[in-house]
């Protein structure tokens, strides 16, 4: 799949990684807790959540 760059709060931009949607895949499949994923992608809940509304737009 095609990595592509989401627009940051403060202006910068942050790429989407393949292991942000793999993370993304096992969440969806509730193979991993809800938390589990935002810390291991190491984003803040706010910023998850905003980037999986970002990655599901461009699916």
């Amino acid at each position: 799949m095609p990595r592509y760059l989401a627009p940051c709060p403060v202006g910068t931009l942050v790429e989407i990684t393949e292991t942000f949607q793999s993370i993304y895949a096992e969440g969806k499949q509730q193979k991993i807790q809800a938390v589990e994923p935002m810390q291991r992608v190491g984003m803040k809940r706010n910023i998850f959540y905003r980037r999986v509304k970002e990655y599901e737009a461009n699916l």
